[in-house]
C-alpha cells in the first residue's frame, strides 16, 4: 500500500524537480501493474471482461465445434474423392465402349450422351472436390486439434485452481530500501 501511494506522489513531486526520475518512475509503475496482474490472476493475452470459467468454457465450444467442422469436412472430401475416382472410372470405361462401337449410330449416340453426363458429373465432383479443399485447407489438423483440446484441459485445471479463495496478506509490507 505504501508503494502504491509512494507512486502516486512521486510524480507530483518530480515534475517539480527538473530531474530525470520520471522514467524511474515508469519503470516502477511498470512493475506494480505487472504484480497487480500476478496477483489478480490476469493475463495480458485474455480480455479481463472475460472470467476464466467463460474463457474455458468457450474454447471447450470452440474446440467441439472445430472438431465436428474437420470431421464433416473430411467425411465430405472422401465421399467426393469415391465419386471422383467412380466418375472417373465410368469416363473410362465409356470411352472404351465408344471406342469399340463407333460403327453403330444409334448406340453411339447413347454412349455419348452416358459420356458426356459422366464428364459433367466429374467435372462436378472434380469443382466440389476443389471447393472443400480449399475449404479444409483453413481447417486445423488433428495435431492442432490436440493441442487445443490440450489447452482447454490446461485452462480447466486453471480454473479449478483459481476457484480456490488466495490466501492474502493483510497489508503490504514497505520496500526493503527506499527508492530515491
Amino acid at each position: 500500500m505504501a508503494l502504491v501511494l509512494f507512486l502516486f506522489v512521486l510524480p507530483k513531486v518530480s515534475n517539480n524537480n527538473a530531474g530525470g526520475g520520471s522514467s524511474e518512475v515508469a519503470k516502477l509503475r511498470e512493475e506494480l501493474e505487472a504484480r497487480r496482474k500476478a496477483l489478480s490472476g490476469i493475463n495480458e493475452a485474455t480480455n479481463v471482461n472475460v472470467s476464466p470459467r467463460d474463457l474455458a468454457s468457450r474454447v471447450a465450444t470452440d474446440s467441439a465445434k472445430l472438431s465436428e467442422l474437420v470431421t464433416q469436412l473430411q467425411a465430405a472430401v472422401g465421399r467426393l474423392q469415391n465419386e471422383l475416382k467412380m466418375s472417373q472410372t465410368t469416363v473410362h470405361s465409356l470411352s472404351n465402349q465408344l471406342a469399340i462401337r463407333t460403327s453403330e449410330s444409334t448406340a453411339n449416340t447413347g454412349l455419348r450422351q452416358q459420356l458426356d453426363s459422366a464428364l459433367k458429373r466429374g467435372d462436378a465432383a472434380e469443382l466440389e472436390l476443389q471447393s472443400l479443399r480449399q475449404q479444409f485447407a483453413g481447417a486445423p489438423t488433428a495435431a492442432q486439434m490436440e493441442a487445443l483440446l490440450k489447452e482447454r484441459d490446461s485452462l480447466r485445471s486453471r480454473l479449478n485452481s483459481l476457484g480456490k479463495p488466495p490466501s492474502e496478506p493483510d497489508s503490504v509490507s514497505a520496500p526493503e530500501e527506499p527508492v530515491p
